[in-house]
């Protein structure tokens, strides 16, 4: 899939950089990107998230430096790396920015620092939202097997259809199999006559072609 250039017109910048050539050169390219621009150093704790993106110096960097816990940015970072000395850039690391740029700064590579930052960010914000999905589906996954167990139970159904019948269920109230589950086992008892209506006509004359878990 073809990735679109995004438009960064409007949004706000903030550098957390020292007066020097590449504070400057910094700010006349945002500005050339049509970005709001805000300069800062020493940085004013709790303004880091009136921005969209946030470059900071990684020489001059220091623990407590945001105002959010490390390594959990609301924003893209960009990290300006100009000393590569081992702690500089392990603590650049651990704040975990979405792009860098190198010192001294030019007259190009902001775009690409700030397309690179936007794309990654999204994507491990995606990614986020995956492996806590992932996490509550195996958290739930026994209450997914003791409600196919109760259909089991209630309808004299085997394994496979009770997770048909579980998952028509879900289509039907347009719910997660997980969602649906707890909805079912809430209740002090299932509700027969309402759930029976949504079987198969096989399934209501009885169990006669089902297989039971043993």
């Amino acid at each position: 899939m073809r990735t679109h250039l995004p438009n960064f017109s409007s949004l706000k910048a903030l550098i957390l950089l020292t007066r020097d050539a590449n504070r400057d050169n910094l700010q006349a390219q945002l500005k050339r990107l049509n970005l709001e621009v805000d300069v800062q150093w020493p940085p004013i704790p709790s303004t880091e998230h009136l921005h969209h993106v946030v470059f900071f110096d990684v020489d001059r960097g220091y623990d407590g430096m945001f105002n959010w816990p490390t390594g959990e940015p609301p924003v893209p970072l960009v990290a300006i790396v100009g000393s590569e000395t081992p702690g500089r850039l392990e603590w650049a690391l651990s704040q975990k920015p979405s792009s860098h740029l190198l010192k001294p700064i030019g007259s190009n590579g902001v775009f690409h620092a700030l397309f690179v930052a936007f794309s990654n960010f999204a994507e491990s914000a995606r990614a986020r939202v995956e492996i806590e999905e992932l996490k509550e589906r195996i958290r739930c996954r026994p209450i997914v097997v003791r409600t196919i167990l109760k259909l089991m139970e209630v309808h004299e159904i085997g394994d496979d259809e009770a997770f048909r019948f579980l998952r028509d269920l879900c289509m039907k109230r347009q719910m997660s199999i997980e969602e649906m589950s707890y909805e079912i086992l809430s209740k002090s008892e299932l509700n027969i006559s309402n759930t029976q209506n949504s079987l198969s006509p096989r399934l209501q004359n009885g169990p006669e072609t089902s297989t039971r878990m043993k």
